[in-house]
């Protein structure tokens, strides 16, 4: 095998690494968060889905700015 085949093989997965972390994370510590503040306000369902809902966005953002190329220069 190359020495390039393998570092692009590597890269991909550290892509993909990043990506189930870009998503993941947020979303668990938005159910943990969401859970811990509607048992304590009382509000059950309604702080947790508003948390989960900004973890999506909050995570699908920082899968895009990581994917799509940055325009330098171009106006």
């Amino acid at each position: 095998m190359k020495a390039g085949s393998i570092m692009r093989k590597f890269h991909g997965l550290a892509v993909l690494g990043i990506l189930g972390f870009s998503i993941g994370l947020p979303l668990i510590g938005a159910i943990y968060i969401g859970s811990f503040l509607d048992d304590k306000y009382g509000t059950h369902p309604l702080i947790l889905i508003i948390s989960i809902i900004l973890a999506i966005v909050s995570g699908y953002s920082s899968i895009y700015r990581l994917l799509v190329p940055k325009d330098k220069g171009k106006k």
